[in-house]
């Protein structure tokens, strides 16, 4: 397996994408008859947020009354009915996109909400979707490993923006001025921005009505992104701010574990830095006491999300580095890398047996992850926050290209088991 992997990174991504993905791609489209042709399809892309962002654009469509479909990177949903799609996926493979936009046709359902990876993008899943209304999150450096430059990565996601009816940047990301400079003589370009001037600005949404399942300035951003995409469909954002306290907790973000302690425990996907750095920033201002930082990076996916080291070696008051989806590569190499930026990131190593007195900006390595978040909760005091990351709703763990199974909230009733038994 580790073989085939290094064979297939010689040969260029364009000629897979050109020979293999996309006679893959219409083939699907022409068997399910262009299903999307009868649908109103609404796009999500970005690095982070898009999973969230599709959630709320969905929810808020079916309060309306609007029979909806949802494709996104944890499941697919038409007319309340979810099915799983798959595991470490992105976008899903386009047989099943089109068989899914299909079956949303035959239940009478109208908008379809899809979130839009850059691979999928890449790899023509999504040919023969037509998006009417498109909204981008951020886009920051990420999947380098596929794309090799922010420039392929930025233009891999300007291929859904250019050919959309309706286009929602937002202002206060980076990206905002080079998607901009791309789509300048594009009409129907709208703007958001929880910071500046901007047509959907952050005092559209109340405080109040917020739920906590969305916290921080992050979400904000992802609601706004929303509101600005449904208020084209016809909800206003006086609808919005009463059908948002109504939204449920997405799977796998900032899930809250009801550990009935004195401590809090908080499973969340974030698993880039910008995610990371967008978490513990919120964790932080609701912490009584410390912040413990769980997570890895997974192999194969560009070394760039390291950097979450030096983000949690900053911001968290213990970093204790672990496994996610370690590959080929191997745990122990990935934790090395992440606790040399951690380091930098003004973190000093500590044992595993100091841990119960540390206080501030210190790190430990454990491979295993059940024995990591076993720790975790072992040196848990009054008003701490517990913050798992980067598995999330995923159900599998990857060690040399074989799937064990692996449940976050499972390993935190054992955790919770481990140190108080069957209290």
């Amino acid at each position: 397996m580790a073989l085939i992997t290094k064979l297939r990174g010689l040969i260029p991504n364009k000629f897979v994408n050109t020979l293999w993905h996309y006679p893959i791609s219409l083939f699907s489209a022409l068997w399910f008859g262009f299903p999307a042709n009868s649908l109103t399809l609404i796009g999500i892309t970005g690095t982070d947020g898009k999973t969230t962002t599709s959630y709320i654009v969905n929810h808020l469509l079916k309060e309306s009354g609007y029979k909806t479909a949802m494709i996104t990177s944890v499941l697919a949903e038409i007319e309340g009915e979810s099915s799983d799609t798959g595991f470490h996926v992105t976008s899903p493979h386009p047989w099943k996109v089109q068989k899914y936009l299909a079956q949303a046709v035959r239940s009478g359902v109208t908008h379809a909400v899809l979130e839009v990876t850059s691979h999928a993008l890449d790899q023509h899943r999504f040919f023969g979707c037509n998006f009417k209304y498109v909204a981008v999150t951020n886009i920051r450096p990420d999947h380098l490993d596929y794309h090799k430059t922010y420039t392929n990565y930025l233009k891999s996601k300007s291929k859904l923006l250019v050919n959309s009816e309706v286009t929602v940047l937002n202002k206060d990301d980076k990206s905002y001025y080079q998607l901009s400079t791309v789509l300048d003589s594009k009409p129907n370009v709208y703007t958001y921005s929880i910071r500046d001037k901007a047509d959907y600005m952050g005092n559209l949404i109340k405080e109040s009505s917020i739920p906590t399942t969305l916290p921080g300035d992050y979400n904000l951003s992802n609601i706004l992104a929303a509101t600005a995409i449904v208020d084209m469909i016809g909800i206003s954002s006086a609808q919005v701010n009463k059908l948002l306290p109504s939204f449920k907790a997405i799977p796998g973000r900032f899930n809250e574990v009801d550990t009935k302690k004195d401590f809090r425990v908080v499973i969340d996907f974030a698993h880039t830095p910008y995610a990371l750095k967008a978490l513990l920033t919120t964790l932080r201002q609701q912490a009584k006491g410390r912040v413990i930082a769980v997570f890895g990076c997974a192999a194969e996916r560009g070394v760039d999300r390291r950097g979450m080291g030096q983000v949690s070696g900053k911001l968290a008051d213990i970093t204790i580095i672990t496994a996610e989806d370690p590959r080929f590569e191997g745990v122990e190499k990935i934790s090395k890398e992440i606790a040399m930026l951690a380091e930098k990131g003004g973190a000093m190593q500590m044992s595993i047996f100091e841990l119960k007195t540390a206080t501030k900006n210190v790190y430990t390595i454990i491979a295993d992850r059940q024995e990591a978040i076993t720790k975790a909760i072992d040196i848990a005091k009054p008003g701490d926050i517990i913050a798992l990351c980067g598995k999330g709703h995923e159900q599998t763990m990857n060690y040399e290209g074989v799937e064990y199974p692996w449940d976050e909230f499972k390993a935190v009733k054992i955790a919770l088991k481990e140190r108080y038994g069957d209290k």
